[in-house]
């Protein structure tokens, strides 16, 4: 048994912590990738992408929830199982935040709580307060009161022109040329240049000039040219990035997982892709299964064999297109191959992907399997986050190979384990998922 306990004062009123320790999108920011919702009987999922003290992703069963108050859960996962309580205390500069989990961390607890509770220091001393921060940043109103506006017009009598088109029944005055206080006549250069200077030949008689067509008087919220034209490429910008990227998000790459025994690619299928020319492949001479010196499409099985790509030996099979894993040798003779299954989990944000694979291997035969091997296609800049103490992964460009740490694989027996990758992206766009899975050279199916 573990346990963790952490109590961090916080300078924000307990509301606003609420938010961030219930919220998946503020989650995020400063926790782990969470469909976290505070709803009593709630059963969510958080992926902790490389996160010290974890394993992989993990189930959240929430117990209790008391508003602003009090947050009770359980965690399970691989060599996990435990009982974590967020609780607010009010006080006079803020709240304090109670942590605190108990359980089974597995074999390794004790390294495996020291590593926790460095995470946890990170996270609810330093991430979480930063994350407040910009909460109350983003809460704290816009507001215009008669200290923004020009001196002389905040007069509870004087009528206001806001918002109100020019008038050509107002002519300038000479006073308002020669009033520094009007922030408008200042930033105007057309304005400004008259400022303080007489009018050449003395005073303008205002009942003997007309006055010029428009008025020239700048008001609060009437634009000038420039203004205008500044608002509208800045419109035209907007509309056209969110165009560029609701276009990139439809004409994206979409990967699909591959059916148990067919191939991944239009080379290894012979379908032609987008510009690609049916790919055919003659039968090797003296192999069986050839069709009378006719030609063989690439995959197809000789006949009289299983469709089963796990029941398909090596003499059996139309030649093997590139690309295609290769079979790894040790199935022992009279005995049928290993099959595995696969089922992901997929967590976008807003610069950034996370998937989560879960594996489980079959062995049917009446005898134990020392080794075996097991091949993921990920996206090539994916990086390998974390995976399960039971086996050892190594990525490799686009793949990642998987082999047991320890023991065998018994008779009749399964195994499982998990693994986490993670890349970039921009609201979804360019991320990947497991796109090809094979055990010993043989395809994978998927849960």
């Amino acid at each position: 048994m573990s346990e963790i306990v952490l109590d961090v004062d916080l300078p924000h009123p307990p509301e606003r912590v609420w938010r961030a320790l219930t919220d998946p999108d503020v989650l995020a920011g400063w926790f782990m990738s969470t469909d976290l919702v505070a709803r009593t009987g709630g059963r969510h999922q958080a992926y902790p992408a490389g996160t010290p003290g974890f394993t992989g992703p993990f189930d959240i069963e929430v117990d209790e929830v008391i508003p602003v108050e009090r947050l009770a859960m359980r965690w399970t996962g691989d060599q996990l199982h435990a009982q974590v309580v967020w609780e607010l205390e009010r006080t006079g500069a803020g709240c304090r935040l109670h942590v605190a989990q108990s359980g089974f961390l597995g074999v390794n607890g004790t390294v495996r709580r020291r590593e926790l509770r460095r995470a946890y220091a990170e996270m609810f001393e330093d991430r979480l307060p930063r994350e407040l921060d910009r909460l109350a940043q983003r809460e704290i109103p816009r507001q215009r009161g008669p200290e923004l506006m020009p001196a002389g017009r905040a007069n509870a009598g004087e009528h206001h022109m806001d918002n109100e088109l020019p008038s050509a029944a107002s002519p300038v005055h000479p006073s308002d040329l020669r009033d520094p206080s009007d922030p408008w006549a200042l930033s105007d250069p057309g304005v400004s240049a008259g400022v303080g200077l007489e009018p050449v030949g003395g005073p303008i008689d205002e009942s003997t000039t007309p006055p010029e067509h428009g008025d020239r008087r700048r008001r609060p919220g009437a634009f000038g040219a420039q203004e205008r034209v500044r608002v509208v490429a800045i419109a035209v910008t907007v509309a056209m990035a969110v165009v560029t990227v609701g276009w990139l998000w439809l004409t994206r790459p979409v990967h699909h997982d591959a059916p148990p025994g067919t191939a991944t690619s239009p080379a290894a299928t012979g379908v032609a892709g987008f510009g690609d020319q049916p790919a055919l492949q003659s039968p090797t001479p003296g192999a069986s299964g050839s069709l009378g010196g006719g030609v063989q499409p690439s995959g197809s099985a000789n006949p009289g064999t299983s469709g089963d790509p796990a029941t398909q030996t090596s003499g059996s099979a139309a030649p093997s297109p590139a690309g295609s894993a290769e079979a790894t040798p040790g199935t022992p003779e009279g005995q049928p191959a290993l099959t595995a299954e696969y089922a992901t989990q997929s967590s976008t944000g807003l610069l950034g992907y996370t998937v989560a694979v879960t594996v489980t291997i079959h062995n049917r035969g009446t005898q134990a399997r020392p080794d075996w091997k097991l091949v993921l296609t990920v996206p090539s800049g994916a990086n390998l986050d974390s995976f399960s103490s039971s086996v050892s992964a190594k990525k490799d460009g686009g793949t990642v190979t998987v082999t047991p740490r320890v023991g065998e694989l018994g008779a009749g027996s399964d195994t499982a384990f998990s693994l986490t990758f993670s890349g970039g992206s921009l609201l979804g766009i360019g991320s990947g998922g497991v796109t090809g899975c094979t055990i010993d050279g043989v395809a994978c199916s998927k849960a």
